[in-house]
């Protein structure tokens, strides 16, 4: 706690409140009850007026958020590693299967951007089937 324009006052505090903040007190970094108390006001204040302070949701908000946006980025890379292997597998197959110009495949990948692009990326392969028939 900063020793700035730190004013001495008198506290009524109920026994069983003061038991549960000297309880909590270990818990956390600060070195005294005073500072304790201090930084509860300060949240309790913040929270009250929430509309201009910050202090109080974005710290939690932002943790929360960060550790899940890692577990996604983790499963969206793992997703799109075994998305890009499938897609290899079938390049690779249909490549050496089919004789096709540059030509015919520019015409596919003009025709296959434009259907993924009208199905929002929702694309499979009973869709192609569909259209090929």
């Amino acid at each position: 706690m900063k020793n700035i324009n730190i004013i001495r006052i008198g506290l009524f505090l109920e026994d069983e409140l003061l038991k549960r903040c000297d309880a909590a007190l270990p818990l956390t970094d600060y070195r005294s009850r005073s500072e304790f108390i201090s930084a509860a006001i300060d949240q309790y204040v913040a929270q009250v007026n929430a509309e201009g302070d910050c202090r109080v949701l974005f710290p939690m908000l932002d943790e929360s958020l960060d550790g899940r946006m890692k577990d996604q980025e983790m499963r969206l890379s793992r997703i799109l590693f075994k998305l890009a292997v499938e897609v290899a597998m079938m390049t690779h197959v249909a490549a050496g299967t089919n004789e096709i110009t540059d030509g015919q495949l520019a015409a596919i990948r003009k025709l296959c951007t434009e259907e993924v692009g009208r199905l929002s990326g929702r694309y499979n392969f009973e869709d192609a089937v569909r259209f090929q028939q």
